[in-house]
């Protein structure tokens, strides 16, 4: 006998790419000289939030962290790395592709174009040091 698969695509899954994050600082640990870094995760694009996966948590198939849409009140880009600021809090997310992968930019601007798509939400770009302005969808 045989066996067949077949892949059929999550309808609420947009994009999934393993992603570097920093996490929002504990508020506890705000006044430590704590290093920052960040962390590769398998970060998850659904149709109503970010659901993040560590290494560990993937495996157990339990979410890491979840950014639901309508606690994001903005999104930043510098071309680098793309920052989500969460509503009525100075807590935000950092997100990058690692800095190994070859087509970074292209996965840069996938994603970018995905989150804006998605979450209804201009991306704000830096057109200078500190300074964004808006930019619409069609980057």
């Amino acid at each position: 006998g045989s066996i067949t698969f077949a892949l059929e695509r999550c309808p609420n899954v947009v994009i999934l790419d393993d992603l570097d994050v920093l996490a929002p600082a504990d508020p506890k640990k705000w006044f430590q000289a704590a290093p920052t870094a960040f962390h590769t995760v398998t970060a998850t694009l659904m149709t109503y939030a970010i659901v993040l996966y560590s290494p560990n948590d993937k495996a157990e198939c339990k979410p890491t962290a979840t950014i639901p849409f309508n606690s994001i009140a903005q999104i930043l880009d510098d071309g680098d790395t793309w920052t989500l600021r969460l509503n009525g809090t100075s807590s935000e997310w950092k997100f990058r592709v690692g800095l190994d992968n070859m087509s970074r930019e292209a996965m840069h601007d996938r994603w970018l174009k995905a989150l804006c798509r998605t979450t209804k939400r201009p991306v704000l770009v830096e057109a200078s040091p500190s300074q964004f302005q808006h930019c619409l969808c069609s980057r």
